[in-house]
């Protein structure tokens, strides 16, 4: 016998949140890389703020993600 099984709800809506999560984080990350670095290209404040936040922030955040929202599912981790 075959059967169909019903869609996962909560995959669904754990996909949505991060869906929205991100884009908020991304939205706040443009507007600081705008008014930080790209008003004050070559300055040494925009090389401060470059170097040393968003950089950090975009590679530390997904792994932070993934323990504080307890991401198992393979696509989460890469999307």
């Amino acid at each position: 016998e075959y059967g169909l099984l019903a869609p996962s709800l909560s995959f669904w809506l754990q996909m949505a949140a991060i869906l929205v999560l991100q884009s908020i984080l991304c939205n706040a990350l443009a507007a600081v890389v705008y008014y930080g670095i790209i008003q004050r290209r070559g300055t040494s404040t925009a090389y401060l703020i470059g170097y040393g936040f968003v950089i950090p922030f975009v590679v530390a955040m997904p792994f932070y993600f993934i323990q504080a929202l307890d991401l198992r599912n393979t696509c989460f981790m890469v999307a």
